[in-house]
């Protein structure tokens, strides 16, 4: 992230309320499993709660605040029930900022986004299951993909690095979700 404090989030796809393709059958690779490429559709471009953003369509640009987690804005839209998923293209190797899904969306603090990925120092991986911290898939670099899909009642949480086309699973929450479930970013 600049010194400006500035950074930007470009949300290349969120909900999606369709079937997920399931796990091909012989593709596991050592570092999860790997998923056909599923064709993006119904970006975000209705945002609600935004706070020290500006938002252009899909890219939310943070405005001001000091560094961390307290800018960031959710969709209008929801996962009503069944499956889909939220999407984000890593846009920077420095800088703290996360998305996933939220039953709600009451500040900008990363802690509120119940299923997430987030960036960490050094182009760390975390994520953030139900309140509960994540680390050890390593890192990842500018143009990756991250994915948190809601599979049946289980939320999984996948990465496609950058010029390849299989999604790689990095982990599966043991929380069953619940619904609405809404794009909830934090910058």
């Amino acid at each position: 992230m600049a010194t400006s404090a500035r950074a930007i989030l470009f949300f290349v796809l969120t909900l999606l309320d369709l079937p997920l393709i399931a796990a091909t059958a012989g593709a596991a690779t050592p570092t999860g499993t790997t998923l056909p490429t599923v064709q993006p559709c119904n970006a975000v471009t209705n945002w609600r709660n935004a706070v020290n953003v500006s938002i252009s369509g899909n890219t939310l640009t943070k405005t001001s605040g000091v560094f961390g987690w307290n800018a960031g804005a959710s969709s209008v839209a929801s996962i009503p029930s069944g499956n889909g998923f939220a999407q984000m293209t890593a846009f920077a190797s420095s800088g703290w900022y996360g998305f996933g899904l939220s039953n709600s969306d009451p500040d900008q603090n990363y802690a509120s986004i119940k299923w997430g990925i987030f960036s960490g120092y050094g182009n760390l991986i975390i994520i953030n299951d139900n309140n509960t911290t994540h680390s050890g898939f390593g890192t990842y670099n500018i143009d990756d993909l991250f994915r948190v899909a809601v599979e049946g009642t289980t939320v999984k949480y996948y990465r496609q690095p950058a010029g390849q086309s299989t999604w790689i699973l990095l982990y599966t929450s043991p929380v069953p979700v619940s619904y609405p479930l809404y794009y909830d970013t934090s910058i």
